[in-house]
């Protein structure tokens, strides 16, 4: 910013940043309702400031979303946001999804398909040792335990309540087998 624009944004009852605490892609937390902002520059008329501010309700419950389990065959199934791709998936939701692996058999999980809103909905992995967001294109092996007992994966769909997009797709193909449409 230049030494004469004068930048702030205000909720109803504070001053929340100036042009001297403003961060670059750095998310700013309003508990209220209301928000303004304000770029100012002596004897400017062209624009001087372009935002994208999404606004998202704090307090919020998260409903059991409508992720679906699809494909069963040999074995081999298939995970995903929602059952159209082309609608996108619902707001304010988590979706839970545990994968049992018996003795003897493995699975190849790949996410197929994965169009979400960056940094706010989040598709996790966990196996108990390790945890981490997955992400287009990722893949990996889910084996037992090598003592023979069985092992279980959690996956976990979670999303804000604005913006949606189309979702994801995740395939788990049994060891040794094709995964047929």
């Amino acid at each position: 910013m230049s030494g004469s624009s004068h930048f702030q944004i205000y909720n109803s009852t504070e001053l929340l940043v100036n042009e001297r605490s403003v961060k670059i892609n750095h998310g700013y937390y309003n508990a209220d309702n209301f928000i303004q902002i304000n770029l100012m520059k002596d004897n400017v008329t062209t624009t001087q400031f372009n935002a994208y501010i999404s606004v998202v309700k704090q307090n919020f419950a998260k409903l059991d979303g409508s992720c679906i389990v699809t494909n069963q065959i040999n074995g081999s199934f298939t995970w995903a946001s929602n059952a159209n791709l082309s609608n996108g998936y619902d707001n304010n939701i988590v979706c839970n999804f545990a994968v049992i692996v018996p003795h003897g058999t493995s699975y190849l999980a790949t996410v197929d398909q994965y169009s979400v809103e960056t940094g706010v909905d989040h598709l996790n992995y966990d196996d108990g040792e390790y945890d981490f967001e997955l992400n287009y294109h990722y893949q990996f092996v889910l084996e037992s335990y090598s003592d023979g007992t069985n092992r279980t994966y959690f996956f976990e769909f979670i999303t804000d309540g604005s913006y949606t997009a189309s979702g994801f797709v995740i395939s788990f193909v049994e060891n040794g087998k094709c995964l047929k449409l």
